[in-house]
């Protein structure tokens, strides 16, 4: 039996034209995971979101509490975009990407400097690495998230560029408030 997924709001209640408007009648909603059709269980993503927690508890003990939300957020993210995309490009090309990702970012983040808060910066850019490759591989996405608002609480489905967009804006808000800065 299908399920039906709601787009925002109940079931039939008029829904909002657009992507924006969906997003704006939609506000206060979590993501919490993408539409796609799954052949393979998601192993890698879940150990990456759960590496994630532990690594942010690890720099928030070391007081570095801006470090440990991009990380956590990072985390977040890779479990939401990279449970599908682990099942449509296989675990070992899922692995490859993340570890491009992460190198990419520590090396981009490095200033000749070692700081355990370049983890803020290698998750950033396994991130980032997932979210792009999501995007790309799957054009039409749609994150699955749990809507708040209590008139419209449950599941709704809004588009993944839209949360890729959420997910650079709070990125560049942990960044300015200073969680990539080395040797601080």
């Amino acid at each position: 039996m299908p399920t039906t997924v709601l787009r925002c709001g109940r079931a039939g209640q008029p829904r909002p034209a657009s992507p924006l408007r969906t997003a704006i009648a939609c506000s206060d909603v979590l993501p919490v995971g993408d539409d796609t059709e799954r052949l393979l269980t998601p192993v890698l993503a879940p150990l990456l979101a759960l590496t994630g927690v532990l690594a942010a508890a690890g720099l928030l003990l070391a007081g570095h509490g801006w470090s440990a939300a991009a990380v956590l957020l990072a985390g977040w993210w890779i479990q939401v975009y990279g449970a599908g995309l682990e099942s449509v490009t296989g675990r070992l090309a899922f692995a490859l990407l993340v570890t491009l990702g992460a190198g990419a970012g520590t090396i981009i983040a490095s200033a000749a400097v070692s700081d355990p808060r370049l983890a803020a910066a290698a998750a950033a850019g396994a991130a980032g690495v997932v979210i792009t490759i999501h995007l790309v591989r799957l054009r039409r996405g749609r994150v699955l998230a749990l809507n708040l608002v209590p008139p419209f609480a449950g599941i709704i489905a809004l588009p993944a560029w839209l949360w890729a967009i959420v997910w650079a804006l709070l990125m560049a808000g942990l960044a300015d408030l200073g969680a990539f800065q080395v040797g601080t």
